[in-house]
């Protein structure tokens, strides 16, 4: 006859527990085998055995080298004593979560895979790696045409402050720009890709932009961002003109904002308070 063992629920009266395993009786006495070890108990020497709350176990090795047991009751989950250490498995593999269960330590990986073990698992404190931000250096023409270094760093790519866009100091707009381990990546308007590693640097510059209201076929009225050298935005065979129909033979934006020259030569200067309302027009 065999009787299956449930986790921690029978101990010897020594405290000795066997954790899974099962009873097996037999003519000479009876068979007891745990996780790692096992035990014949002849009839004329009987085994003490007790019950006992669950609980698991765990053996730990921490960063110091230190391996140790753990003994963790229902619901309590196994933990590095720092938060600068991770939990893993001895191999190496990471752990995302864990809980004593009745029946076992469950166990979810980091890749998803949820096991309960009632036997000990082995597992591992480790110092977590120190993040280091990852920097790329940059040539960053100012206003006045002068030239600066900057660094940026992984996120806060994008430097340049409201209301300017950002571009290379010879005129190309970028798209996108990320920074990475393995260099600056910068994606153009037309979608070509620059890398710049170090020593090669780029030299960028933040450029002033110029908001308007643009009144659409529709009716309807939308917010555009006008910048130095595009600001003719309508498409082939429309030029831009006030939104009442008043021709406009010329615009400029600048850091000073928007300027824009009627057909009888009178400018009008706008600031990004006192934004325009344009449309496009019959060229």
């Amino acid at each position: 006859m065999q009787v299956a063992i449930q986790k921690s629920f029978v101990v010897f009266r020594s405290r000795h527990t066997f954790t899974e395993g099962f009873l097996a009786e037999d003519p000479r006495g009876l068979d007891i085998w745990g996780c790692t070890d096992g035990w014949e108990y002849p009839n004329n020497d009987p085994p003490t055995l007790q019950c006992v709350k669950p609980y698991c176990n765990v053996n730990m090795t921490l960063s110091s080298g230190i391996t140790e047991s753990k003994t963790l009751a229902v619901g309590d989950k196994q933990t590095c004593p720092s938060p600068a250490e991770s939990l893993q498995w001895s191999d190496g593999t990471g752990i995302e979560c864990n809980q004593c269960k009745e029946n076992g330590l469950k166990i979810e990986n980091t890749g998803g895979q949820v096991n309960t073990y009632s036997c000990p698992p082995a597992l591992k404190c480790v110092a977590c790696k120190l993040h280091i931000s990852t920097t790329c250096p940059i040539k960053n023409k100012k206003s006045d045409g002068s030239l600066e270094d900057k660094v940026l760093t992984a996120g806060s790519e994008k430097y340049c402050p409201a209301g300017t866009v950002m571009k290379f100091a010879v005129g190309g707009t970028i798209g996108d720009i990320k920074c990475k381990g393995t260099g600056l990546e910068i994606t153009s308007e037309d979608g070509s890709v620059s890398s710049f590693k170090k020593p090669s640097v780029p030299t960028l510059t933040c450029v002033a932009t110029c908001p308007i209201r643009n009144k659409k076929t529709s009716g309807a009225s939308e917010d555009l961002v006008l910048e130095p050298g595009k600001e003719q935005y309508c498409p082939s065979g429309q030029i831009v003109v006030y939104a009442d129909g008043t021709a406009i033979k010329d615009l400029k934006c600048s850091g000073a904002g928007l300027e824009i020259e009627k057909e009888d030569g009178t400018k009008v200067q706008y600031s990004r308070a006192n934004q325009p309302t344009l449309q496009c027009g019959p060229g």
